[in-house]
Protein backbone atom coordinates (compact mmCIF):
# COMPACT_ATOMS: atom_id res chain seq x y z
CA UNK A 1 0.00 0.00 0.00
CA UNK A 2 1.52 3.18 -1.04
CA UNK A 3 2.25 6.20 2.04
CA UNK A 4 -0.50 8.29 0.09
CA UNK A 5 -3.44 5.09 0.68
CA UNK A 6 -2.01 5.10 3.98
CA UNK A 7 -2.42 8.83 4.48
CA UNK A 8 -5.79 8.71 3.19
CA UNK A 9 -7.18 5.80 5.38
CA UNK A 10 -5.97 7.15 8.45
CA UNK A 11 -7.92 10.77 7.74
CA UNK A 12 -11.24 8.52 6.82
CA UNK A 13 -11.21 6.86 10.09
CA UNK A 14 -10.51 10.17 12.17
CA UNK A 15 -13.55 11.49 10.33
CA UNK A 16 -15.57 8.71 11.39
CA UNK A 17 -14.09 9.26 15.06
CA UNK A 18 -14.55 12.80 14.73
CA UNK A 19 -18.49 11.85 13.70
CA UNK A 20 -19.16 9.71 16.49
CA UNK A 21 -17.65 11.89 19.12
CA UNK A 22 -20.22 14.64 17.69
CA UNK A 23 -23.22 11.94 17.70
CA UNK A 24 -22.21 11.12 21.32
CA UNK A 25 -21.73 14.26 22.46
CA UNK A 26 -25.22 15.28 20.87
CA UNK A 27 -27.13 12.68 22.75
CA UNK A 28 -25.27 13.77 26.17
CA UNK A 29 -27.13 17.15 25.32
CA UNK A 30 -30.25 15.60 24.98
CA UNK A 31 -30.02 13.37 27.91
CA UNK A 32 -29.11 16.82 29.68
CA UNK A 33 -31.99 18.88 27.92
CA UNK A 34 -34.01 20.20 30.84
CA UNK A 35 -30.25 20.65 33.19
CA UNK A 36 -29.81 23.38 30.42
CA UNK A 37 -33.37 24.75 29.94
CA UNK A 38 -32.99 25.49 33.94
CA UNK A 39 -29.67 26.83 33.33
CA UNK A 40 -31.29 29.13 30.24
CA UNK A 41 -34.60 29.85 32.95
CA UNK A 42 -32.00 31.27 35.07
CA UNK A 43 -29.64 33.30 33.16
CA UNK A 44 -33.08 34.92 31.47
CA UNK A 45 -34.78 35.26 34.93
CA UNK A 46 -37.66 36.03 32.97
CA UNK A 47 -36.66 39.37 31.39
CA UNK A 48 -38.10 40.13 28.17
CA UNK A 49 -35.38 42.16 27.34
CA UNK A 50 -32.41 39.35 28.16
CA UNK A 51 -34.00 36.74 26.08
CA UNK A 52 -34.36 39.36 22.80
CA UNK A 53 -30.79 40.50 23.22
CA UNK A 54 -30.01 36.45 23.47
CA UNK A 55 -32.01 36.21 20.21
CA UNK A 56 -30.03 38.23 18.46
CA UNK A 57 -26.73 36.62 18.94
CA UNK A 58 -26.51 34.43 16.06
CA UNK A 59 -22.33 34.36 15.29
CA UNK A 60 -22.44 36.46 12.36
CA UNK A 61 -23.45 40.12 13.39
CA UNK A 62 -21.19 41.63 15.66
CA UNK A 63 -22.62 43.57 19.13
CA UNK A 64 -22.27 47.36 17.45
CA UNK A 65 -24.52 45.76 14.60
CA UNK A 66 -27.21 43.97 16.95
CA UNK A 67 -27.30 47.34 18.68
CA UNK A 68 -28.33 49.11 15.74
CA UNK A 69 -30.90 46.86 15.25
CA UNK A 70 -32.34 46.98 18.13
CA UNK A 71 -32.64 50.70 18.26
CA UNK A 72 -34.70 50.55 15.25
CA UNK A 73 -36.99 48.53 16.60
CA UNK A 74 -41.19 49.58 17.79
CA UNK A 75 -39.69 49.12 21.61
CA UNK A 76 -35.59 49.39 21.63
CA UNK A 77 -34.00 48.00 24.92
CA UNK A 78 -31.91 50.62 26.15
CA UNK A 79 -28.21 50.36 25.99
CA UNK A 80 -27.67 49.64 29.42
CA UNK A 81 -30.38 46.77 29.71
CA UNK A 82 -28.50 45.47 26.67
CA UNK A 83 -25.18 45.71 28.10
CA UNK A 84 -26.31 44.14 31.47
CA UNK A 85 -27.90 41.27 29.53
CA UNK A 86 -24.60 40.62 27.65
CA UNK A 87 -23.13 40.44 30.78
CA UNK A 88 -25.02 37.86 32.29
CA UNK A 89 -25.75 35.45 28.98
CA UNK A 90 -21.61 35.61 29.36
CA UNK A 91 -21.16 35.06 33.05
CA UNK A 92 -23.68 31.88 33.08
CA UNK A 93 -22.27 30.49 30.30
CA UNK A 94 -24.85 31.07 27.43
CA UNK A 95 -22.63 32.69 24.75
CA UNK A 96 -18.73 32.37 23.61
CA UNK A 97 -16.71 35.24 21.87
CA UNK A 98 -16.78 33.83 18.13
CA UNK A 99 -14.68 36.83 16.95
CA UNK A 100 -14.46 40.30 15.99
CA UNK A 101 -15.42 42.63 12.95
CA UNK A 102 -13.88 45.53 12.97
CA UNK A 103 -13.65 46.84 16.42
CA UNK A 104 -16.33 45.24 17.87
CA UNK A 105 -16.94 41.40 19.10
CA UNK A 106 -19.12 38.31 17.60
CA UNK A 107 -21.13 36.39 20.17
CA UNK A 108 -22.49 32.65 19.48
CA UNK A 109 -24.35 30.66 21.24
CA UNK A 110 -22.86 27.45 23.20
CA UNK A 111 -22.88 23.92 20.78
CA UNK A 112 -25.84 22.55 23.15
CA UNK A 113 -28.14 25.76 22.57
CA UNK A 114 -28.09 25.09 19.19
CA UNK A 115 -28.59 21.35 19.23
CA UNK A 116 -31.33 21.55 21.56
CA UNK A 117 -32.96 24.55 19.58
CA UNK A 118 -32.88 26.56 22.62
CA UNK A 119 -33.73 29.52 20.49
CA UNK A 120 -37.30 27.61 19.93
CA UNK A 121 -37.45 26.92 23.59
CA UNK A 122 -36.92 31.02 24.53
CA UNK A 123 -39.36 32.14 21.82
CA UNK A 124 -42.26 30.06 23.50
CA UNK A 125 -41.41 31.07 27.10
CA UNK A 126 -41.16 34.94 26.50
CA UNK A 127 -43.77 34.73 23.36
CA UNK A 128 -41.53 36.17 20.99
CA UNK A 129 -42.18 35.53 17.58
Amino acid sequence: MTETNELFERVARMQKDIEELKSAQEDIFFNERDRYKERVNSCLKGSKNNALVYLQLDGIRSVSEIISDLKRDEKPIPSRTFWDAMDRLIHDGLIEKKGKKGKSLIFNKKKWAKTLRIDDYVRSQFNIE
